[in-house]
């Protein structure tokens, strides 16, 4: 990496800290499966997100965007540094035509991986910030996660991690847990149909109404284009979904994702 990179690196970096150290945080439930990073190890390019989503049966929000970028950073004897940021927005939409974005979650993550044929091993660093979006509020919470993470790419493809919540306020996360499986269905020469399962364990030492940790789970059968669109269709079950005062909400998901 030439010293010209490394600067222009640098100061995106820079940048983007900056952007998420400005503003005070508040609200929303850690949404892991939407704020990931989309690691490619053949390729120097940046790879993304960008979801929509329309929440059934919530009542708490009624539509989901999100847009993330990963940044590699380059090559380190068998692994690879990267930088990703996402912004992923809950959505009001009151009863007549007005569109009302309401919780903003910034996520901010520099990590490491190397990839050994179909494995796939990870330390990350997963800061995020919640915020409302134009109005004040005096319950600010942010947080960086310290994780490790493991992939088989194999089919069906698996994933595990665990990580240790630190710099925290507000709320008492203590361990974080998630797993999840993909299996493919049917392929055909353009699509893949699949089906995903979701669980994420957090634990706390002195929660919300005295509990001492939560679980949120979720299931998703979609339909994936060679293009880098997919088509899903989505039930979750989400803890601490505003203001991490401990309320739950339940939510039968359509939506759309691009891939690149």
């Amino acid at each position: 990496m030439t010293v010209h990179k490394l600067a222009r690196n640098s100061r995106l970096i820079t940048f983007l800290l900056f952007l998420a150290a400005c503003a005070p945080a508040s609200c929303a439930s850690p949404q892991f499966e939407l704020t990931e990073p989309v690691l490619v190890p053949t390729d120097n390019l940046v790879h993304g997100t960008a979801s929509f989503e329309v929440l059934l049966g919530s009542h708490v929000y009624n539509t989901a965007g999100n847009l993330g970028a990963t940044f590699p950073l380059g090559a380190a004897r068998s692994g690879r540094f990267y930088f990703y940021a996402d912004m992923l927005t809950w959505i009001r939409n009151p009863g007549d035509s007005r569109f009302e974005p309401r919780r903003i979650v910034y996520t901010l993550e520099p990590g490491y991986y190397i990839q050994r044929d179909d494995n796939r091993y990870r330390f990350f660093i997963k800061h995020q910030s919640f915020h409302n979006s134009d109005t004040f509020c005096d319950d600010n919470e942010s947080y960086e996660l310290y994780g490790l993470s493991y992939n088989s790419l194999r089919r069906p493809e698996l994933y595990v991690s665990v990580g240790k919540y630190v710099n925290r306020c507000v709320v008492d996360y203590t361990w974080d847990l998630v797993g999840w499986a993909t299996w493919e269905l049917a392929q055909s020469d353009s699509t893949t149909t699949y089906f995903h399962a979701w669980l994420h364990i957090v634990t706390e030492n002195d929660g919300p109404r005295g509990r001492n940790g939560f679980t949120d789970y979720a299931a998703e059968l979609g339909l994936r284009f060679n293009s880098g669109v997919m088509l899903f269709a989505r039930y979750e079950f989400l803890h601490d979904v505003d203001r991490f005062a401990g309320e739950s909400d339940h939510r039968l998901i359509p939506g759309i994702t691009y891939t690149w």
